[in-house]
């Protein structure tokens, strides 16, 4: 079935990777999560530390701060996409930056009937 195994979307300042992430807009600031259906069995997203899970609802929208106050890890917000047991889950997932994550002018992409 589908699973997600237990992490937190913040980036940790001390990977290899953390260079990189500054230039695309820095920290992971928040997370929002919203489920497209609901599942039959199983699917729960789980957080452990914190000791929330929620079942996957058709609608249902759940946003968590990846950070502390002071800026650093919000250790609680680890979490896991619990295995499917029956059915199928879709979602949809939001991580917002601490900057705007596309640096200069945004692209734009014309369809080849427009740039006619």
């Amino acid at each position: 079935g589908q699973q997600f195994r237990a992490h937190c979307d913040y980036f940790h300042e001390n990977a290899d990777y953390w260079a990189k992430m500054l230039e695309y807009g820095g920290q992971r600031t928040w997370t929002a999560m919203i489920y497209l259906n609901d599942v039959e069995e199983g699917g729960a997203t789980w957080f452990p530390r914190a000791g929330i899970r929620f079942k996957p609802k058709r609608g249902l929208m759940v946003i968590w701060n990846n950070m502390e106050p002071d800026g650093s890890p919000n250790y609680d917000t680890l979490h896991e996409g619990m295995r499917v047991i029956e059915g199928k889950k879709y979602i949809i997932t939001k991580w917002f930056r601490e900057n705007a994550w596309i640096k200069g002018p945004v692209p734009t992409y014309r369809s080849g009937a427009e740039q006619a």
